[in-house]
């Protein structure tokens, strides 16, 4: 026997805005693959809009980079200590928007400056919007669904 309309509707109206947008942020929050994502772009210098980063000012300091992290091939790829991804956390800014941030002393200079030839450090708080979409599809909304039928019992 199914759940009449009306049944559906005092179901649903267990699961308030606020704890929706809790349990979002819980998991994005909690998740290793949007981390990892942003691994990825950083580790091959890559900016949020598939662009590079940017360019170092010092040739020699870029073959060395480029030796260093050959993924990158010699683009800014903020990778050098590793303290500065190691320290990476996403933080919620409400409404459904979220924003990378690091613990590392250099995050605020690494994320406010203009890269040579490249971004403004503010858009690598972000991560590509293919990817959002992607995450957003295939890992949050199936939780998200899960977390629903599970506090109104459908």
């Amino acid at each position: 026997m199914g759940v009449s309309l009306n049944q559906l509707k005092k179901r649903l109206q267990k699961v308030s805005q606020n704890k929706l947008q809790n349990e979002v942020r819980d998991i994005v929050i909690s998740d290793q693959t949007i981390y990892d994502a942003k691994m990825f772009e950083f580790e091959r210098g890559l900016a949020p809009d598939g662009g590079i980063i940017g360019n170092y000012s010092w040739p020699d300091y870029e073959r060395e980079k480029a030796l260093a992290n050959p993924l990158a091939g010699g683009n800014v790829d903020l990778m050098l200590s590793g303290s500065f991804t190691r320290q990476l956390y996403i933080k919620y800014l409400g409404n459904g928007r979220f924003q990378f941030d690091s613990r590392d002393e250099k995050a605020p200079i690494l994320f406010n400056r203009n890269y040579i030839n490249g971004v403004n450090g503010k858009v690598l708080r972000t991560i590509n919007p293919d990817t959002w979409d992607d995450l957003q599809k295939k890992e949050y909304a199936p939780k998200l669904i899960n977390y629903i039928k599970r506090i109104t019992g459908l």
